[in-house]
């Protein structure tokens, strides 16, 4: 049965008044609800259509708030005024709630990111305006994207009727994903990841490309690799005219080999002739691609390529947080405003208690979002490229980095048309600030890292690493040699950041480092955590070991 999404919401309201009404808080807990949500409460409530409803009950229905915090729901509905009051059985209740398909569906999660944006908007409103705008420090010439655009184009969408929206969905060349849901929170019994790969230019298929795909393809996580092709296919295929006979068309042969070899986990998705798509950083998130596994592990087509060991502490910990993204390459968005640190090193700490607390596992309420408020007081955030943090980082740089592939929907979803087009149009096509930011705010989280070195111990022999020699590590400072051949990069990628935060007109709070929970995490006098030593043993990493911390959340 299809229901659209005032009724679903309409459906949900009647069952929870109902059940406050008669107190029957015992059914609730026994209901199944790992069914269809919806056709449950249809059955209950004694309708077989939506059209059963009538106008009477939708205007009385509107009057109960179904888009309030359903936890504060969930709590109410029980009977209890805290989560500490709820004992081991309804922990695992509300974890089934929180995960279920209602939840994660769209338009659920579309209305808690404009419940958080008008909440942000309300605080931004009750500032005063404390600065006299100024010249940009540099302009790329793009336009910036609207201050709270997000809201303004997500409350579009949703007013559109539903065949317009199933319209715009087959333009978007998506209709195979005509609705998105939001990843679980964790997925303990994955195995295996797809790899993903992109490159455009020949000139990048090259010997250390080729000998890295072969390690890849030897791990024992490594499920598929999906190798996206954003050059003319016609550049590949003329290696079979030259057979191998130079330098160059030899490695695009034995891609191409691959490929035809069945029993070989590497694929290549040709994203311009097959697909209709053009030479765009955001291909490698497109739901064409349609990754084999829940698990995307991200590389950049030069690098650096993470040892298997680090990759495996990395997908252990995406398996707990695997509605989050999952990094190794952190960076951190530097905040100038007193206001704003002040803001940071609050959520900061409660980001951190809620980990140690488990709230992953039991629906705690995470810490807030950052209001940035630039409109009122001119405040902005520096990309800092200078550290890779393990606390207080706001995005990862793709390599290294997992993600659910439920987010491909979301990322290619109509409804952020005019975030994808700002990647295009701006010249450091800012892909990474964009997932991060987009993913961070869909899911109300910020998020994980691990660490993409570990130090060798005694106990246990590491899988050696296939880095290849695009990086310098010099105090701390580890940086792709690539990044600095356009001038001015530094200044655009602040402009861009600026542009990506000020559109959703708030950031998250930054990750908690892999340390959180351990001995190994300490706080220096300005009140800033991180992680001593910066590269653990495989020993120190706690969701690793029995009786560390996110050990037991998937057992």
């Amino acid at each position: 049965m299809r229901f659209t999404r005032g009724i679903c919401n309409i459906s949900v309201a009647i069952a929870v008044a109902f059940f406050l009404t008669i107190g029957n808080i015992t059914h609730f807990l026994r209901w199944d609800i790992s069914s269809n949500y919806f056709d449950d409460v249809e059955k209950f409530l004694g309708f077989d259509d939506t059209e059963d409803f009538d106008k009477t009950n939708e205007l009385e229905l509107e009057k109960i708030n179904v888009n309030s915090n359903n936890l504060d729901d969930v709590e109410k509905l029980l009977g209890f005024d805290e989560l500490e009051d709820f004992d081991k059985s309804n922990k695992l209740e509300l974890e089934k709630f929180n995960d279920h398909e209602y939840n994660r569906h769209e338009a659920r999660v579309f209305q808690r990111m404009l419940d958080r944006s008008s909440i942000m908007m309300a605080t931004c409103k009750n500032l005063t305006k404390s600065w006299i705008p100024k010249p940009k420090a540099y302009d790329s010439g793009v336009p910036a994207l609207p201050e709270f655009g997000m809201y303004t184009f997500l409350q579009d969408w949703i007013s559109q009727d539903d065949k317009s929206k199933i319209n715009e969905r087959n333009g978007e060349n998506i209709a195979s994903y005509p609705t998105c849901y939001l990843p679980p929170t964790k997925v303990c019994n994955a195995s295996l990841f797809s790899i993903v790969l992109m490159s455009h230019s020949l000139e990048r298929v090259n010997q250390a490309l080729i000998s890295n795909i072969e390690q890849l393809a030897q791990r024992n996580g490594t499920g598929e690799i999906i190798f996206v092709w954003n050059g003319q296919k016609s550049l590949i295929a003329e290696s079979l005219i030259s057979k191998g006979k130079d330098a160059q068309s030899k490695y695009t042969t034995v891609l191409l080999r691959w490929h035809e070899n069945t029993d070989h986990p590497l694929r290549i998705f040709y994203a311009i002739d097959d697909h209709n798509l053009t030479n765009n950083l955001l291909n490698r998130y497109h739901p064409l691609i349609q990754p084999k596994h829940d698990a995307i592990l991200y590389f950049d087509d030069d690098g650096p390529f993470f040892s298997e060991t680090a990759m495996e502490v990395g997908f252990e910990l995406w398996k707990r947080n695997s509605d989050r993204q999952v990094g190794s390459f952190p960076r951190n968005l530097r905040i100038t405003s007193d206001r704003l640190q002040i803001l940071q090193k609050n959520v900061m700490e409660k980001s951190i208690q809620w980990e140690e607390d488990g709230g992953g596992a039991v629906g705690g309420k995470y810490p807030s979002f950052l209001p940035t408020c630039h409109n009122e007081t001119g405040d902005t955030v520096e990309y800092n490229f200078f550290v890779f943090p393990t606390h207080m980082a706001h995005m990862v740089l793709p390599s290294g980095s997992f993600l659910h592939k439920n987010y491909l929907c979301f990322i290619w979803h109509p409804a952020f048309n005019e975030l994808r087009q700002y990647v295009l149009d701006h010249p450091t096509h800012a892909d990474d600030q964009t997932i991060s930011a987009l993913v961070s705010h869909l899911n109300g989280k910020a998020i994980r890292t691990f660490s993409r070195r570990l130090q060798p111990s005694k106990n246990r022999r590491l899988k050696a690493s296939v880095d290849i020699n695009t990086m310098v590590d010099n105090d701390h400072s580890v940086r792709r040699r690539l990044l600095w051949q356009q001038k001015d990069w530094g200044k655009m990628r602040d402009e861009s950041v600026n542009s990506i935060i000020g559109y959703f007109g708030s950031m998250n709070p930054g990750s908690v480092g892999w340390c959180a929970g351990t001995q190994y995490q300490v706080k220096n006098r300005k009140g800033v955590y991180s992680c001593d030593p910066e590269f653990p043993t495989f020993e120190m990493v706690p969701w690793m070991q029995k009786g560390g911390l996110g050990n037991d959340q998937c057992p």
